[in-house]
């Protein structure tokens, strides 16, 4: 199976191309873009290819396809003619295949947030690049669907059987479903480990933010600080590239593979790059780490905020 999220970023016009992280307005926010799509393609002896949901501000579009049939909701002219908006442009990187370590997760040291904020204070927020996977935003006030509720709650298991049940018995239904999740990823509220990354960046201004989410949590409030979405910022990878020559410290949040290849384009790069990984326990630690990467063990959402109190403010 393979899902793929196309969501938005936080750029204005006047510097459409930034290479950190900067605070925005409440208003600025408010005029972010509310889209995201996510594909589920099926093989084995499912007879449904794919299962894919549209979302653009108020639409929802709902599509299956079983061999070469394709069914639409809703099933409009316009909806049959319209080309999906997904880019996988910056998702992938040809030929370079995920990162994967074959070490002990024993030989990875664990650091406290007090240690990695003695970290941050070596280094100019210039070398700093915070990488975000959905771990990061399915807890606070308002937390947003993991994958497996996802999946759960869409009929997604089982090769989609129970997605196209209820495509075919009230489409309606179904398309109310995905618009709960959508007010979850686009919900003006932020978690205390996002509110924590906006704190880091305000001690270390210069520092940049790529995720892979399709929220908005960022960008919410408590947070305000645009993030690089890595599924639809145009030039993605080139930002990954640029900000490659001077990292130092990648810190990880949430993110539990590299599934794109960039952490391996990164430690490619850039061989004496510390990985710095915030992971909930010992048997959750990402097989992307190795000897001499750093886990801070815990919930994330506790131990980002402890992180903070210990910087000092750098001046530019």
């Amino acid at each position: 199976m393979e899902c793929t999220g196309i969501s938005i970023t936080g750029l204005t016009k006047e510097n459409p191309n930034p290479l950190f992280s900067k605070k925005i307005s409440p208003e600025e926010f408010q005029k972010l873009p509310r889209r995201a799509s996510f594909t589920f393609n099926f093989g084995g002896t499912s007879a449904i290819t794919s299962a894919h949901f549209e979302i653009d501000e108020d639409e929802i579009r709902l599509v299956v396809e079983e061999g070469r049939k394709k069914s639409i909701y809703p099933d409009l002219p316009e909806a049959r003619e319209r080309k999906s908006r997904v880019s996988k442009e910056g998702y992938y990187i040809n030929g370079l295949s995920p990162r994967r370590t074959e070490i002990e997760k024993t030989q990875i040291k664990r650091i406290s947030a007090e240690e990695l904020a003695e970290i941050v204070n070596s280094i100019s927020g210039d070398e700093l690049i915070f990488y975000t996977g959905a771990g990061i935003s399915t807890a606070g006030e308002k937390p947003a669907w993991n994958m497996d509720q996802l999946k759960e709650n869409l009929g997604l298991n089982n090769g989609g059987v129970g997605f196209v049940k209820q495509f075919r018995e009230n489409p309606g239904i179904l398309a109310a479903k995905v618009r709960q999740f959508a007010n979850q990823l686009f919900t003006d509220t932020s978690t205390p480990a996002h509110e924590a990354i906006a704190g880091v960046i305000e001690a270390k201004p210069g520092t940049i933010i790529f995720t892979e989410n399709t929220d908005l949590k960022h960008e919410a409030k408590g947070s305000r600080v645009s993030a690089i979405h890595l599924d639809l910022e145009s030039g993605a990878f080139d930002k990954v590239r640029k900000r490659a020559i001077d990292a130092k410290i990648l810190i990880t949040v949430g993110l539990s593979k590299d599934d794109r290849g960039i952490i391996n384009y990164l430690k490619r790069e850039r061989p004496n790059l510390t990985i710095v990984s915030f992971t909930l326990t010992e048997r959750t630690i990402p097989d992307y780490l190795d000897q001499n990467d750093l886990v801070v063990l815990g919930d994330c959402q506790e131990k980002l905020p402890q992180v903070v109190p210990g910087l000092r403010k750098e001046t530019k």
